[in-house]
């Protein structure tokens, strides 16, 4: 047998380790301790040796491991790495070993077990071995990567997609959407490859390629651990799996971790639409929120508009540079809130374990679309109830002044927490206006005693129960039934007529002493 230099990069022993394994072919450590005649401790340290540097596998058979040494073109790629001048040798070893394995068969079934990104990259190797031209690997990529290898493993995977390209073999990948803007972004720029994201609901443990009648399990660390499992039922298994999710249109996201997913797939878009929103996003994700989505959402010109209720306006949700809000009454919406982007309609229910229902189709996400805009671009809004009555109210606030006809006093009777606690002493510190054309009985009420508040009289006005209200470019009529009601109209043109209609009355109406 010609000597193999140390200068290649095994020591004496792993090189005759190495040797005896290639003759004796599949096989435990004890017919290696004999046949090499070293102790068992040494021949154990060379295994493990030769298992980091990719020149070794092995499977689990009884509890025992049984080696088997790696393909001659791997050594040969080692050795030419390791010392370009040892061209000889490298021939030398190629045709020794070689003749060695040229007797004997190489076991077919269980689990080989690569350790290293040496033997990482002869299991992908394998993959290129295997596949042919027209066919496609399947890949789970939803455990992640972890922050030590990341920047090693998308260098390797660049150049692995560029081969499988190259052998015009196609990929389909399910990845984690941590991933997306990473080696998700990578894969989808890379042609044969089509990427779907998948919610951390369907963590794995592992990232699984599935090819032909074998899967490869992969464990990244710093020395990554690739399992290599060949046998059709086993393949075919891994990959219906993978077809049940990929075809899968409903997905189910769990927790705030899955809310903090949606969020991230929601930055990838424009913009993102809300109906029925309650600000509970910056209140259960606050550190998140405000010091990662926002900073990036501002960044890239992100929109988000919002259909929400009346409590939203409590919620530091508010204070958001990117979010245009509108309003719906609570009464006109259920306890769900629904988040439209891309091509997906999401069913949040704000729980104390949130969750949500993630429908991916462009049919129904534009039919969400359109009725959110009819929805914001609506005129008429109808309000119901006190919480109604107090949003409306604080939108007046916005503005300098609210002018009512036919006011009776019942927000003073209905809502004085409200309006004592919280509307007057904002409204006293802006210099706000509310000016009422009054019908008598109001001057028995406590709304009086308000001193941002402007009374005067009506007295022979035709009103009828509904009370007028005019803020800014909207007109609001409200009927004051034991569970009130009031129809908004947003209209400029509206808004001013009545405006002078007003201002004309006011002129000429009585007014009261305090």
């Amino acid at each position: 047998m010609a000597k193999v230099d140390e200068a290649v990069g095994l020591t004496k022993g792993e090189r005759e380790v190495y040797l005896a394994l290639a003759a004796l072919g599949s096989s435990t450590a004890n017919p290696i301790i004999k046949k090499t005649g070293m102790q068992k401790s040494t021949v154990y340290f060379c295994l493990d040796r030769l298992v980091s540097k990719g020149l070794i596998s092995y499977i689990i058979r009884n509890n025992r491991r049984v080696f088997e040494a790696a393909p001659t073109d791997k050594l040969a790629e080692y050795i030419e790495n390791r010392k370009k001048k040892l061209d000889e040798e490298k021939r030398k070893i190629e045709e020794a070993v070689k003749a060695l394995t040229s007797s004997r068969s190489i076991e077919k079934h269980g689990a080989r077990i690569f350790e290293g990104w040496g033997g990482f990259e002869i299991a992908f190797n394998d993959i290129l071995g295997t596949v042919k031209a027209g066919e496609e690997i399947c890949v789970f990529n939803v455990s992640g990567v972890p922050p030590a290898v990341h920047d090693r493993f998308r260098r390797f995977m660049k150049k692995f997609h560029k081969k499988l390209y190259a052998k015009k073999v196609n990929a389909r990948l399910l990845m984690n959407e941590r991933m997306r803007l990473t080696i998700g972004k990578d894969r989808e720029g890379e042609s044969g490859n089509k990427v779907r994201y998948i919610s951390e609901a369907y963590t794995t443990p592992a990232t699984i390629n599935i090819y032909g009648n074998k899967v490869l399990l992969i464990l990244l660390s710093e020395k990554p651990t690739v399992f290599m499992v060949e046998g059709k039922e086993i393949a075919d298994s891994f990959r219906n799996y993978f077809e049940l999710l990929w075809k899968e249109e409903t997905r189910v996201y769990h927790g705030l971790e899955g809310i903090k997913a949606l969020l991230e797939e929601i930055l990838t878009y424009d913009e993102a639409m809300f109906i029925g929103g309650r600000g509970q996003v910056p209140i259960r994700l606050p550190d998140y929120f405000w010091n990662e989505f926002v900073p990036r959402a501002e960044k890239k010109g992100h929109k988000w508009r919002l259909l929400g209720v009346p409590e939203i306006v409590k919620t530091p949700a508010v204070k958001i540079n990117f979010l245009e809000i509108k309003f719906l009454p609570e009464s006109t919406l259920g306890p769900i809130v629904i988040w439209i982007f891309g091509n997906k309609v999401v069913n949040v229910v704000w729980r104390e374990e949130p969750i949500a229902f993630a429908i991916e189709n462009k049919e129904t996400t534009e039919g969400y679309k359109d009725y959110f805009e009819m929805l914001w671009r609506d005129e008429v809004r109808v309000y119901r109830g006190l919480e109604g009555i107090k949003l409306l109210l604080e939108k007046a606030l916005e503005h300098d002044q609210i002018r009512i006809f036919g006011g009776r006093g019942q927000v003073s009777l209905r809502m004085s927490d409200y309006l004592w606690n919280e509307f007057a002493p904002r409204a006293e510190k802006k210099g706000f206006r509310w000016r009422i054309l009054g019908l008598p009985e109001i001057v028995k009420t406590p709304i009086m005693k308000a001193k941002f508040v402007e009374v005067r009289l009506l007295p022979h006005l035709a009103i009828g129960p509904t009370i007028t209200h005019i803020s800014g470019d909207r007109v609001v009529n409200v009927i004051w039934s034991d569970n009130p009601t009031a129809f908004e109209i947003k209209s400029k043109d509206l808004a001013k007529s009545f405006g002078e209609y007003f201002e004309m009355l006011w002129k000429s109406a009585k007014g009261v002493k305090r």
